[in-house]
């Protein structure tokens, strides 16, 4: 259900994961032929697990926690990356193959095969895990092929989230996330639990279309109004 570089987890390595480079692909670069160069290309484009498809008309990559369209004016961008993760070469004299650069038309080509170079969808990315709508769980790093999003952490760098929860687990959860917020003198518990739904709805608003607006209220100023929704934008920037 993930798309990209495979890796392996070694327990005797500690507890690291490893990622399993291919070797480079030859491409071949016969006159006529460019249209099998550029699917080629393509290809490798997609097994690198590094290039995504991105809303309507771009593609992109992630790199130091952003997301970076590739459009057309990235074309010597997109000509680095393929040179790094492929071989092109073209035949010479007496048929002799020799190593040369991706032609600029097949980069071209691929910047302009909108819709049709069926890349990894990639639909947002994540700073912490996160539940999908079928109530499975994103907190392996790395691409999620079902929801397009991509989860960009640290390994190890939070808990293992159970398949199964129990009450208690529910329970200790919530006190754990209202505690920073003890100090607002909230009307009553229908109060605090709006502001419990504005922060699992931040947490989980790359995996649903639509959120609910949440406001905060109160008879005076100086109540906190403003300070309580900076504490629920900081908690998940």
């Amino acid at each position: 259900n993930r798309a990209g570089a495979p890796r392996i987890y070694s327990h005797a390595h500690g507890l690291h994961y490893f990622s399993l480079v291919p070797e480079k692909e030859v491409i071949s670069i016969y006159s006529g032929h460019f249209t099998s160069v550029v699917d080629k290309t393509l290809d490798v484009m997609r097994s690198s697990g590094k290039i995504y498809d991105y809303g309507d008309f771009s593609m992109a990559r992630i790199s130091n926690d952003h997301i970076y369209p590739i459009g057309k004016n990235d074309s010597a961008y997109l000509k680095d990356f393929v040179e790094r993760n492929a071989t092109y070469e073209r035949p010479g004299e007496k048929g002799v193959m020799y190593n040369c650069s991706v032609p600029t038309d097949v980069i071209g080509r691929i910047l302009a095969k909108n819709g049709e170079r069926n890349l990894p969808k990639l639909n947002g990315l994540l700073s912490a895990p996160t539940i999908k709508l079928d109530g499975s769980i994103i907190q392996v790093p790395g691409y999620d092929e079902a929801s397009g999003l991509y989860l960009q952490i640290k390994e190890h760098e939070f808990p293992v989230i159970p398949d199964q929860i129990t009450d208690d687990d529910i329970l200790y959860s919530t006190k754990s996330i209202l505690e920073p917020f003890e100090q607002f003198s909230f009307d009553g518990p229908s109060s605090r639990s709006v502001l419990l739904a504005a922060l699992l709805t931040a947490a989980v608003r790359s995996s649903i279309k639509t959120r609910p607006a949440f406001a905060f209220d109160a008879p005076a100023a100086g109540s906190g109004k403003t300070l309580l929704g900076s504490c629920l934008y900081r908690d998940w920037e």
